[in-house]
């Protein structure tokens, strides 16, 4: 068994025009399910519209059901999992929360089944993502990510948006094979949380 409980948290905010989807909450269990998770351990919150409303709204939830569970596991795509260990520290400090992801290479999460120009326009926002949570006291700026890293993280960011990858901004991204160099950079610096 995965967990006693899976939360799949996720408003409307981030659903791609076209999707059959009204939330993302409603199109993550569909994929759960696919790979053999219980139906009956699934529950929905699907209000949320950014990561610390994720936890928010959890918890919540959690109570509503007269549930008190004492460990989490959250799962995450590779490139948030700084942003989203940072906002669990500060939206639920005296819980243990750990954060996991997809474990695979740069490479090969390109090649997966997300189109190459949406990954670098979320790797660009993510590092936008960042800045913006401590700035508005949603995570503390210098957990987990140090002032030198977040500069920097912040400068490969730039260099990312600056061809057009800025989907994230609500811009059009624009062709991406010929600038993957810089990108490695971003997703190296982004999807780097095991070692915190």
């Amino acid at each position: 068994m995965v967990a006693p409980l899976v939360i799949v948290s996720g408003g409307s905010r981030a659903v791609p025009d076209g999707s059959e989807f009204a939330a993302e909450a409603d199109a993550i269990p569909d994929v759960l399910l696919r790979r053999e998770v219980p139906e009956n351990v699934l529950v929905l919150e699907r209000l949320a519209a950014n990561t610390s409303e994720n936890f928010w709204l959890s918890a919540e939830l959690l109570r509503d059901l007269g549930l008190d569970p004492q460990t989490f596991l959250v799962a995450h795509k590779p490139y948030a999992e700084r942003r989203t260990l940072a906002t669990a520290r500060r939206r639920w400090p005296s819980m243990p929360v750990a954060v996991t992801s997809q474990q695979v290479g740069f490479d090969d999460y390109c090649a997966g089944e997300i189109p190459v120009s949406r990954i670098l326009s979320m790797l660009a926002g993510e590092a936008l993502h960042l800045d913006a949570y401590a700035a508005s006291g949603l995570i503390h700026l210098d957990e987990p990510v140090r002032r030198p890293a977040r500069r920097s993280t912040c400068a490969a960011s730039g260099r990312v948006q600056q061809p057009g990858h800025s989907a994230q901004l609500r811009l059009s991204p624009a062709p991406h094979a010929e600038r993957l160099t810089c990108y490695s950079e971003t997703a190296a610096r982004a999807m780097t949380v095991r070692h915190l």
